[in-house]
């Protein structure tokens, strides 16, 4: 390409002597008043015709290859990040440009035209036939720049230039598609291993019970793998073990929800293959935390149940009653309620720390034990002292006993104060829970609440028995004797 470019430029450069030589030969009238220099003159014509000629069938013979280049360098990446590249390509466009123009097949015609020119002819119809011709030329000429001094060696040399950028680029180019099939031979042989893998993988994965694992047969071999299956698979290869490692907390309620879900999942593979009576099991600390929870979860509902029975069922043997066991019982479920929703207050929301699970059930056995006791000492007495008015019976039974009754519960809360100095959080909370219980119980529940409950049902509380209305009378006359 280099070369031809050279050429053309050389045979333009031509064209333009012979143009010069034509246009200084026909200024002023010496065209006219001279026949022998109107022949001459013809005979330029006739050389530039012939040069014309030549030199634009050339040229359009080099327009012929120059489209295609043009095109693939417009569409190039390469050449668009190459800065010689793009210019050469930017000459190219211009010299299509004129092209385009249809300024060469005008100079093609015009040479065609000064060719037809015949010999025999009258020279002055031949001389105004070349003048004319000769006009018609300078005018196309002005138009491309070739009658301006330097312009057309400048557009040649900067033709030339972009042909040898343009070489240079194809060099890159090539360069860059060598690379790109030695890239392609690469990844050849990267998809045959590829390819050889799968169907590996397809010959040992075809039967069922396969399905979903793949050891390559290269891999049983390896030590590593040989020590890592003696700790993961059986010595009779009838049981393996999977080491499960995520990445949340497994103290946490997540982790143990977790382990529910990959114990569902793993079942849920196993219908319809060779391990459907497989026994899956689950090990580890938090699978222990799990099932103490669920232990916990499905145990708390009789502990609860079965200690609410037996403290009703005390109490309406020892008041020989029906309703005020009930609202006794209620009385300290209360209690016991608030103490949990304080311990919840104070460790979770003000300390920061999750109030442990054996804490609740704890406080329930002992705040409502030590509850009924007391409870049923204070109506027991409040049902002696209720003969003729059990407002009366109130009164009496809280002067009488709720002191004692009272100091009993102090004392019970600050046994409870000492375990809020250890050093084991369960034990503080535990601690915590059950005095609160008995100090709302002491001062709140069995002196302000039972009594006005008692007050407000008056005798029913004692049904079905009956108040004896006698023995306040005979211990009034003993009194009196």
């Amino acid at each position: 390409m280099r070369g031809q470019v050279t050429q053309l430029a050389a045979s333009v450069q031509n064209l333009a002597d012979s143009f010069s030589s034509v246009k200084n030969q026909q200024s002023g009238d010496t065209l006219v008043k001279e026949v022998d220099t109107a022949a001459k003159l013809v005979d330029h014509v006739n050389s530039l015709s012939n040069a014309m000629g030549w030199n634009f069938t050339a040229g359009k013979n080099l327009f012929a290859w120059i489209g295609p280049v043009l095109t693939a360098l417009q569409g190039n990446p390469v050449c668009d990040l190459d800065e010689s590249c793009s210019a050469t390509r930017g000459a190219f466009e211009r010299l299509t440009g004129g092209r385009d123009q249809e300024d060469l097949d005008a100079i093609s015609e015009l040479a065609g035209q000064l060719q037809a020119i015949p010999d025999k002819k009258s020279l002055n119809a031949s001389i105004q036939r070349v003048r004319g011709a000769l006009s018609n030329l300078t005018q196309v000429m002005h138009s491309m720049g070739m009658d301006q001094p330097g312009g057309l060696q400048a557009n040649l040399g900067s033709m030339q230039d972009g042909a040898n950028k343009v070489a240079g680029g194809s060099r890159q180019v090539a360069d860059a598609v060598a690379q790109l099939v030695d890239q392609v031979k690469q990844m050849g042989a990267g998809l045959d291993q590829a390819s050889a893998f799968l169907l590996s993988l397809k010959h040992d994965a075809a039967q069922p019970g396969m399905a979903g694992f793949n050891v390559p047969a290269q891999v049983l071999h390896l030590d590593e793998f040989t020590k890592a299956a003696k700790v993961f698979i059986s010595p009779d290869g009838h049981s393996a073990r999977y080491l499960v490692q995520t990445k949340l907390n497994p103290f946490s309620s997540e982790a143990m929800d977790q382990v529910n879900a990959i114990g569902e999942t793993a079942r849920a593979a196993q219908p319809n293959t060779a391990l459907a009576d497989a026994k899956i099991s689950m090990a580890g600390y938090t699978v222990s935390l799990r099932d103490t929870r669920d232990y916990y979860g499905h145990d708390i509902r009789f502990i609860i149940a079965a200690t609410l029975i037996v403290v009703l069922l005390t109490l309406i043997a020892l008041l020989r009653a029906i309703v005020a066991p009930l609202y006794l019982v209620a009385s300290v479920v209360i209690s016991y309620l608030s103490a949990v929703g304080i311990g919840v207050l104070v460790f979770q929301f003000l300390l920061g720390q999750q109030l442990h699970w054996s804490v609740p059930p704890l406080a329930f056995v002992v705040l409502v034990a030590v509850g009924a006791d007391y409870n049923m000492l204070l109506v027991s007495r409040m049902r002696d002292e209720s003969p003729h008015s059990v407002r009366y019976g109130v009164i009496r039974t809280l002067s009488s006993t709720g002191g004692v009754i009272t100091a009993a519960g102090l004392i019970f809360a600050a046994s409870m104060s000492g375990l809020l100095f250890s050093s084991i959080g369960t034990v503080v909370q535990g601690g915590f829970v059950i005095g609160v219980g008995i100090l709302l119980d002491t001062f709140l529940v069995r002196t302000v609440t039972v009594p006005a409950i008692a007050a407000l049902v008056g005798r029913a509380a004692w049904w079905p028995s009956r108040l004896d209305s006698r023995r306040p009378l005979a211990r009034s006359a003993a009194g009196e004797g």
